[in-house]
Order: C-alpha cells, then structure tokens, then sequence
C-alpha cells in the first residue's frame, strides 16, 4: 500500500501555460488589427470631398446613359409657368409674455418655382397636357411639405427635380420624363 502511495505522490508533469498563452497572442492580434484599421481609415484613407461639380458630372453621366436608351422621337420641353408655393414654418415655441402660455410663432415662408419638363418624344406631350392639372397639384402639395432647409442647397434642389421627375412619369403611367430644367426659383 506504501508503494501505490508513492505512486500517487509521484510528481505530476506540470501543465503548460498554453492556453493564457493563446489567449494573450489572440488578444495581442485584435488590438493590432483594430489599431491598423484605425490608423487606415484616419491616416491613409483620404475620402475625396463631395463638390458641386463632381456631382453634376455623375449627373450627366447618368443623364447620357438614360439618353441612350431613349426610344427614337424628337425630344421636346413642356413649359410650366412659375407658381408660388408656402412652404413649412419653421416654428418656434415661446411664451406670451401677458399670461405665460405657450404660443407657437413661425417664419412664413414660400418658394416660387418656374420649370420645364423635358420628355423622351413630343408625340408623346399630349399625355403630359391630360394630367397637368395634376401635376400642378402634387407640385404645389410636394413643395408644402418641403423645409427651407431642404430646398436651400444644392443637394436638396437635386432631390426636389427627382421627386418632380418620378411624380410626373407616375401620373402619366411611363417613363415619359428625362430631365426637369428649373428656370426659375426663389426662396423666401
């Protein structure tokens, strides 16, 4: 019984510390590979700035690519004549100085807007001319629920002749409209 005591008591092979090992090599690499891709995205990434020239070239690019495809017609404009249109306050809560309840004031503010519409085919116009009423009412209710804000840059005119051009080719049912011209707009 001695002797398998002795056994027992046998030194043990100690383990070895591989796995605080692993586990300081696998957390030494994530923070190599965070701070590389750190150092990447803030040092040697230079993101080119947005202009407003760059941006119209991505336009015409895309304006050519849909000329291409425009089916054989003589491309015309139609004229709407400029309307005038509120658009939404921008609205500021204060106090009435008499009894302390709130009263909203807002800044009036309106846009005018004069375009043309250009379509693939001219043949085509008098299908612009049988919803133009209806147009000009979802061109009067799309600018009223415009801010100042978004109509006054660059991008947010952008976005406005888009949403113009998509509402358009939605009322007439086809893809009738290339491009919205705007010849004239104020805003106030």
């Amino acid at each position: 019984m001695a002797e398998e005591e002795k056994k027992d008591e046998a030194p043990k092979k100690p383990k070895s510390p591989l796995g605080p090992i692993v586990l300081a090599g696998v957390n030494t690499l994530a923070i190599l590979i965070t701070l590389g891709v750190i150092f990447y995205t803030q040092v040697l990434f230079k993101r080119p700035p947005i202009t407003e020239s760059k941006e119209r070239e991505a336009l015409e690019e895309m304006e050519k690519k849909k000329n291409k495809e425009v089916a054989a017609g003589e491309v015309g404009l139609i004229e709407f004549k400029p309307i005038t249109v509120n658009i939404k306050q921008a609205i500021h809560k204060a106090k009435n100085p008499k009894n302390d309840s709130p009263m909203i004031r807002g800044s009036l503010r309106f846009v005018t807007i004069g375009l043309k519409v250009q379509i693939k085919n001219m043949e085509l116009s008098p299908q612009i001319e049988a919803v133009r009423p209806f147009i000009m009412d979802q061109l009067i209710t799309l600018l009223g629920h415009k801010n100042y804000e978004d109509l006054n840059n660059v991008h947010g005119r952008y976005i406005l002749k888009n949403e113009i051009q998509d509402m358009i080719n939605a009322l007439v049912k086809t893809e009738l409209v290339n491009k919205i011209y705007i010849e004239k707009f104020v805003i106030n």
